[in-house]
């Protein structure tokens, strides 16, 4: 991992993708694969992985491994779905 990258702000593409990973989840309940971001977004599916490293690096996003939809919004909890505090402030967002 780039340590710089924790404190970039995301690109307007990142920002893109992680608005289209955060409707998808609130609409069907379960992260996109990157193959279903890749054709929601007009993408290549290695442009979308770019992307998603970028935000798995600053720490916006994690994965879990193994999971084809494991995407997960860093500010939620991987096992029941809830916000969960910011490390830095203690409040959700």
């Amino acid at each position: 991992m780039n340590k710089d990258n924790v404190t970039l702000p995301p690109t307007s593409m990142q920002l893109v993708v992680l608005n289209e990973i955060r409707r998808y989840a609130q609409a069907k309940g379960t992260s996109p694969t990157l193959r279903e971001l890749a054709k929601l977004l007009d993408l290549a599916p290695v442009t979308i992985q770019g992307h998603i490293t970028g935000l798995v690096e600053r720490g916006i996003l994690r994965r879990v491994k193994n999971a084809s939809r494991g995407l997960i919004l860093a500010d939620t909890c991987p096992t029941c779905g809830a916000k969960i505090a910011c490390p830095k402030t203690k409040k959700k967002h």
